[in-house]
């Protein structure tokens, strides 16, 4: 978890990111430029040109990421820097704030925290709950970092509606992001869900790859956010049976 106590992190937070492939790794970072397999800003690309062992590289990636993580806390999809490519910069932010405003999800069920996902970190509705943390995924033998945002929200009758963002990806694609709603029904809950993960390979067996991996990195999460969603609708359930108790 990065600040779990709401705040604003620190490096202590991570701590625990270690790259993998040691030589390649540091042999990647050392050669980062605009248009590389890195997704790094103009200003954060000169971090690694001195790193000479995996240690520093480290060191320099955990200093990068708590900028971001900090960057976004404050202002939201705004804060997202740019990466830099070798013609014109790709902005996460643009390309999560596009997703969002394509979904069809949020608007329906929840118009609130549809606009909170355009708006974060203004204007949180009641009831929306927050968390972050950092995955290390091993791809193509090289670790690939992801800052993650997880939100949630009840809604009224007993459904819940949720976000998993990946607002910074460090290599291999660019950000994902994955929409879900759960809504009761008569033999159980009905879930919708969606998700999008964006390369700069958007055509041809290389892109389809690229977005399988995003699939599957977030196939992963799907369960935990399934299970949030089901206490939430468990807990409104019992809540109302109580009700109906205390009412006959």
């Amino acid at each position: 978890m990065i600040a779990v106590d709401g705040g604003l992190g620190s490096l202590d937070d991570f701590s625990g990111i270690k790259l993998s492939n040691e030589k390649a790794t540091v042999k990647l970072y050392q050669s980062a430029a605009p248009g590389s397999s890195l997704n790094l800003s103009k200003d954060e690309i000169p971090s690694f040109r001195n790193c000479k062992t995996q240690h520093e590289v480290e060191d320099a990636l955990r200093r990068i990421l708590l900028d971001r993580f900090r960057a976004y806390k404050r202002r939201g999809l705004d804060g997202i820097k740019p990466y830099a490519r070798s013609k014109a910069e790709f902005s996460p932010g643009d390309e999560l704030r596009s997703q969002v405003v394509a979904d069809r999800i949020l608007p329906e069920r929840s118009p609130a925290f549809h606009r909170y996902a355009m708006e974060y970190p203004n204007n949180p509705p009641e009831g929306a709950i927050e968390s972050f943390f950092w995955v290390n995924s091993v791809i193509d033998g090289l670790s690939t970092i992801a800052l993650v945002q997880r939100m949630g929200m009840p809604l009224g009758g007993g459904g819940y509606v949720y976000i998993e963002r990946h607002f910074y990806v460090s290599r291999s694609h660019n950000c994902l992001q994955g929409i879900g709603c759960a809504m009761e029904a008569d033999d159980g809950a009905v879930v919708l869900y969606c998700t999008r993960t964006s390369t700069d390979q958007v055509g041809g067996f290389g892109g389809a790859a690229k977005r399988a991996v995003g699939n599957k990195i977030m196939g992963g999460r799907m369960a935990e956010n399934f299970e949030r969603a089901r206490e939430v609708m468990a807990a409104a359930a019992a809540a109302r049976d109580i009700e109906e108790l205390e009412g006959g």
